[in-house]
């Protein structure tokens, strides 16, 4: 592996999460990036086997032939091109990942790095120095009253993304979790780790996301029980009830817990909107979505907010969405693209399940991580949406392929045998 390309791939993610704060300068800098990740993916194809060749070829033809009809179906060229690169900028990282899992190495560590920096910009916008906070709102009960209703501060960090910010921190804090586990290093690099995973968890609270903290629970159990690090229990439990005492300082965070509890006993205003919002878009979709999908745009807020009789400024109507990138797959890209996307995280995650035990690389990790982006998937744009549309390419393509058997000592994701803390 060249040293350029390890460099590379371990500030990809620092470089894409910062963007959104740079402007123009930050959209340039995200398509010199994705050029940079076709030119290495082209110049290592030579080293690719046939066989992996092959591995998930089919479903990535799908998915490229119904971003080309999207494209053409859409409201104009440039709209139509802009989403393709947003969908296709980094889908070449999946073919470079896919021939060898040791490139996940430095891209997680150059996770950890980015949610580093993105801590030191919330800490900015704490201070007062950084701007791009959301002021949040809300809103549980039977109905939206904004005499009852409370405004939560939302960090965003450099990202500018309450949701994306928390999507950061839990990768960020797993992924430190799984690296305070390694026994090849020292005690006080694994004990870093681990309140670095910690100070993750934390951020979480911060960002106000309510699927944030939701997946993150469920990411880090599936980690537990997939690398069988059930020991980790006694740590973690105490630290994490330690991570709520301190969020409960910050005001709204009772509310922000309770309205979670509110989501699922259906009193929750927000989340039944959402739900509104899907069902009319499935019942408005027809049968033409079934194979193709209508190309990009093909959302329509417009037509549900003048039903819903909600106003909403017209000019932001084309920054609106679904909440839910299968569905607005779906309804852009078709049924063939879900299906493929679908089996490509099926696939996925039982490559890494099947060859937990028989290869080193393959912890845990990957397969929590997968899990994560399926579950909040469902209630976020993610596939099209940066950072996100390079990192799931990268963690698909990791374990798609047929990969070498690497010693435990040669790679820092090599889990410890058995339950060794």
């Amino acid at each position: 592996m060249s040293r350029f390309l390890r460099v590379f791939l371990t500030w990809l993610p620092t470089v894409l999460t910062v963007a959104p704060s740079l402007g123009l300068a930050g959209t340039i800098t995200r398509i010199c990036a994705g050029a940079i990740a076709l030119i290495m993916t082209l110049i290592y194809w030579n080293n690719t086997s046939p066989d992996n060749k092959r591995r998930g070829l089919f479903a990535i033809g799908v998915v490229v032939i119904s971003l080309f009809i999207a494209t053409l179906a859409a409201p104009s060229l440039y709209f139509g091109i802009s989403r393709f690169l947003n969908w296709a900028l980094f889908l070449p990282l999946f073919f470079l990942f896919r021939n060898n899992n040791r490139l996940l190495e430095p891209f997680l560590k150059g996770m950890l790095v980015a949610s580093g920096i993105q801590l030191i910009g919330v800490l900015l916008q704490r201070l007062g120095i950084f701007g791009g906070l959301w002021g949040g709102q809300i809103i549980s009960g039977i109905g939206y009253d904004p005499n009852y209703s409370q405004w939560l501060i939302r960090y965003t960090g450099f990202v500018l993304d309450a949701n994306s910010l928390a999507m950061i921190f839990a990768i960020s804090s797993i992924t430190a979790l799984h690296y305070s586990t390694q026994s090849g290093l020292s005690k006080t690099v694994r004990a870093f780790f681990f309140l670095f995973s910690m100070l993750n968890l934390f951020g979480i609270l911060l960002t106000g996301s309510r699927g944030g903290i939701l997946i993150t629970g469920i990411s880090l159990v599936a980690y537990l029980l997939i690398s069988r690090k059930y020991l980790l229990l006694g740590r973690l439990v105490p630290a994490v009830i330690l991570v709520l005492i301190a969020g409960v300082q910050f005001a709204g965070f009772d509310y922000l817990v309770s309205s979670i509890f509110a989501i699922f006993d259906g009193t929750d205003t927000s989340a039944n909107l959402r739900s509104e919002l899907w069902q009319y878009a499935i019942s408005a979709s027809g049968d033409a979505t079934l194979f193709f999908g209508k190309g990009f745009g093909a959302r329509n807020p417009s037509l549900f907010v003048d039903q819903k009789s909600i106003f909403v400024d017209p000019a932001l109507l084309k920054f609106t969405t679904l909440d839910n990138s299968w569905l607005k797959t779906y309804l852009e890209l078709g049924g063939f693209a879900v299906i493929a996307i679908g089996w490509l995280f099926i696939s996925a995650i039982r490559q890494n399940l099947v060859r937990v035990n028989s290869n080193p690389i393959f912890s845990g990790l990957p397969a929590a991580l997968l899990i994560l982006f399926l579950i909040r998937s469902v209630s976020i744009d993610a596939f099209d949406i940066n950072p996100w549309n390079s990192v799931i390419w990268i963690i698909l393509g990791s374990m798609i392929g047929k990969q070498p058997v690497q010693k435990p000592a040669q790679d820092a994701l090599a889990v410890t045998e058995g339950n060794k803390l």
